[in-house]
């Protein structure tokens, strides 16, 4: 193969423009992206030429030949999203490399956005991380599209961990959100999934204004602390809702929902402003029970992380208290098929997802029998059951 093998040069100025490997670019198939080398000779000096164009088929040979010739590969930033696609939908890669991948890309921009030195975070490095971060869920979706919930579980404890808790649980929550929402929603459209992933991976961006001696405590917070944590839903909206933010303005108003709403629990129990039941978004319902069950089943220096099925139950212990007990069914329904949980582990009333513990403060049904508590021990313990059949919401 020769350079005029190649079609012709299409020369693009001031283009912006990221370096991929070879191996990551899906063969014997058409790609939905252009590549592009640097054809320029002088250092420091950059010229982009596009020489394979989005919607041809491309072989391996080929994606050899162009790395042979040119050395590296570059693709628009403005096409990331539909490289990250294609790449989730890579067959080629194993699914923990494209997870990883894409992972870090998500968290690249989400640490610039918490290392952020400004007082004021600009709406346009908000725009950024969300049109990246959208990029990275669109290729996450696909990669994760056939995991159920241990599968998903199993993955994310292989992966690398970020030294930043925060970062990491954020982009654990978008991936339960989106598989969450596949399993209660089957005839889910990308865009749903999309929006779901995305809104996990904010819900907490809200604690970029808090220190990060609160932020990466690893004991219980102080009562005063605590009265700061708690403000995180309001930042995040504040942050949001800034003008100039140029997303998509339906997606953007559900993720500002579901970083107001994270916290608020069914029953009205929860912060800011003590919404219950369905005057809470339902993306925010979903994503308290993500939130929920990645804080108490990932591994943290300070505490031991519960496995899936003792989570599910802790969780089934709040329904109707904490999470939304429809939504909580028809998940669980299509994760046991016809098992039952039978969990006999309770935590307490007010347990936080978002706050660190030193230990995760379990208790055992035959620890909290009412013989054995008085009455405001009783109220500071989530003992909820329901067995009320009723027609679960529609998810739009």
């Amino acid at each position: 193969m020769t350079l005029k093998d190649f079609l012709k040069p299409d020369k693009q100025a001031n283009l912006e423009v990221f370096s991929v490997s070879p191996r990551l670019i899906p063969v014997n198939k058409s790609i939905n992206f252009n590549l592009y080398i640097n054809s320029s000779a002088r250092e420091g000096v950059d010229r982009f030429v596009c020489i394979w164009k989005a919607g041809k088929a491309i072989q391996e040979n080929d994606v050899s030949e162009i790395a042979k010739k040119f050395g590296h590969i570059y693709i628009a930033e403005n096409q990331r999203n539909h490289f990250f696609k294609d790449l989730g939908d890579n067959k080629n890669l194993a699914t923990k490399e494209k997870v990883e991948i894409l992972k870090n890309a998500a968290l690249d921009h989400l640490d610039q956005l918490f290392h952020n030195t400004d007082d004021m975070i600009q709406s346009e490095s908000i725009k950024k991380c969300l049109v990246e971060c959208e990029a990275a869920a669109i290729g996450l979706m696909e990669s994760i599209r056939n995991y159920d919930l241990f599968g998903l579980h199993d993955l994310i404890a292989e992966l690398d961990f970020h030294d930043h808790y925060t970062l990491d649980h954020s982009i654990n929550t978008g991936l339960y959100n989106m598989m969450l929402f596949r399993e209660i929603n089957p005839n889910a459209t990308n865009e749903q999934l999309k929006i779901a992933g995305l809104s996990g991976m904010f819900h907490d961006i809200g604690k970029i204004k808090l220190p990060n001696s609160i932020i990466n405590a690893t004991q219980d917070l102080e009562p005063e602390e605590y009265i700061k944590i708690k403000q995180h839903p309001i930042w995040g909206r504040d942050l949001l809702q800034q003008e100039g933010i140029k997303f998509q303005r339906n997606h953007l108003n559900i993720i500002k929902n579901v970083v107001y709403e994270h916290h608020e629990n069914y029953d009205g129990s929860g912060y800011p402003n003590g919404l219950k039941a369905e005057e809470i978004n339902i993306f925010a319902r979903m994503t308290s029970i993500s939130d929920f069950f990645d804080a108490i089943t990932t591994k943290r220096s300070y505490h031991t992380p519960l496995e899936p099925l003792d989570a599910l139950g802790v969780i089934e212990n709040t329904c109707g208290i904490k999470v939304d007990p429809y939504l909580f069914e028809r998940f669980k329904r299509k994760i046991l098929k016809d098992e039952k949980l039978d969990s006999a582990l309770y935590l307490p009333k007010d347990f936080d997802p978002c706050c660190p513990h030193t230990a995760l403060d379990l208790m055992y049904e035959d620890e909290i029998q009412k013989s054995e508590l008085n009455e405001n021990d009783q109220e500071d313990v989530i003992h909820y059951h329901w067995a009320k059949k009723t027609q679960l919401p529609k998810i739009s």
